[in-house]
């Protein structure tokens, strides 16, 4: 087991997963008419989004104590491109939660559609850079 023990694999797993939510939710929003329902689904995988985003954050401490030191030795360009994952991550978790926000009124949907589609679009570069990030020292 690495360094991250559990968390590295949770982590994983909770961000695809959400990824994947957040993705049928920004089509359904896009597909219908802003209806209530569709609006709570958005809001709901909004809110999951902090489920990775936490777990990732827990597990951050032992990545940069006893991985980052040795990936910067040995692949320099795959730490920015983490580095560059996290902070797509965060903007993205911003944008998912404030158009969650926006959502919750009818006269925000609008609005709250296009800050949701914007940050499920950073979410999935994210989730994208961190196969690649993940997977690449393996090959």
């Amino acid at each position: 087991m690495s360094a991250l023990g559990i968390g590295g694999p949770v982590h994983a797993v909770v961000a695809v997963l959400g990824v994947l939510i957040l993705t049928f939710a920004v089509f359904r929003l896009w597909a219908s008419e802003l209806a209530p329902r569709t609006r709570r689904l958005a809001t709901g995988a909004a809110v999951f989004m902090i489920v990775p985003f936490s777990v990732g954050a827990a597990i951050y401490p032992a990545y940069r104590m006893h991985i980052k030191p040795e990936l910067l030795l040995t692949h320099p360009p795959l730490v920015l491109a983490f580095e560059s994952k996290e902070h797509l991550a965060a903007m993205g978790l911003c944008c998912v939660l404030g158009g969650a926000g926006a959502m919750v009124s009818p006269e925000g949907a609008r609005a709250g559609r296009s800050l949701l589609t914007t940050g499920w679009l950073l979410c999935v570069s994210a989730a994208a850079i961190g196969v690649v990030v993940t997977w690449l020292p393996t090959l």
